[in-house]
């Protein structure tokens, strides 16, 4: 299954802004299938530990790129390591941009298995369902120390995920939840 144009499936890909230069295509094909595309900073920068105005130029020449590239606007930053100290929260939605974290993620950099990936997030996802509340899902493209990771894992493992899920839940991009 090509998961960038399954027909009922739509998700948020918060990108590297270095990597989306790198990959011009990969950005454009992204958005050409409807799917959402956010701010996840240039270099992959700790944010907790930078002065607002490298946060803000990360941020930046990130959403900047990416608009180009995609020819979409950039309204969604997911701060690298969760970094969400008040200065880092502050500059993105000076920038305009609204930070979103997530309540079901993997070490999936760690362990590339797509079993084990899947499986720890059905457990999440099963728990945040139970208790009425909707998954906002992690998932990596490989390490980001390694531009060229292997993303294999990480898309078997949300293919399983889409087909154990499709019949119950909707997979829907952030800009659509209410």
């Amino acid at each position: 299954m090509d998961i960038l144009a399954s027909h009922d499936v739509r998700a948020t890909f918060f990108l590297v802004g270095s990597y989306g230069q790198d990959q011009p295509e990969l950005v454009k094909q992204i958005a050409t299938a409807g799917h959402l595309i956010g701010n996840h900073s240039w270099s992959h920068l700790n944010l907790a530990f930078a002065p607002a105005s490298r946060i803000a130029e990360e941020l930046t020449r990130t959403s900047q790129t990416l608009e180009q590239i995609a020819g979409v606007p950039v309204r969604h930053f997911r701060p690298p390591f969760g970094a969400r100290r008040p200065e880092t929260l502050r500059v993105a939605r000076n920038l305009g941009l609204v930070p979103v974290l997530w309540n079901a993620m993997t070490s999936d950099w760690k362990n590339p298995s797509a079993d084990s990936i899947a499986e720890r997030l059905v457990r999440k996802i099963d728990a945040l369902t139970r208790h009425g509340r909707a998954a906002n899902i992690v998932l990596h493209d490989g390490s980001h120390l390694d531009p060229v990771a292997n993303r294999a894992p990480s898309v078997a493992a949300a293919a399983q995920l889409i087909e154990r899920y499709k019949a119950t839940h909707r997979f829907v991009p952030l800009n659509t939840w209410s």
